[in-house]
């Protein structure tokens, strides 16, 4: 039997992306190497965008080239308005 815990991280991250916010939690307390991968912002970062899109639409439109905002949003990290 091949051990979970010899994958790669990439492929942890991506199986990890399957799993509601709860699991992946509970998943995090297995070992060290869950705990790591688990933590990296990318896994939260992706999960907070799969439950509030909306905000990843935002972030994106003012993020884009030629965007009066782009400066603002790159130096605060938020939307002005």
């Amino acid at each position: 039997m091949f051990p979970i815990e010899e994958l790669p991280a990439e492929m942890i991250s991506h199986v990890i992306s399957f799993l509601s916010h709860q699991s992946t939690t509970a998943l995090s307390l297995v070992n060290k190497q869950f705990n790591t991968t688990i933590n990296s912002s990318t896994i939260w970062r992706d999960k907070y965008y799969k439950y509030f899109p909306l905000d990843n639409l935002v972030k994106d439109a003012f993020s884009a080239e030629n965007n009066p905002h782009k400066t603002f949003y790159s130096k605060y990290k938020c939307v002005p308005f």
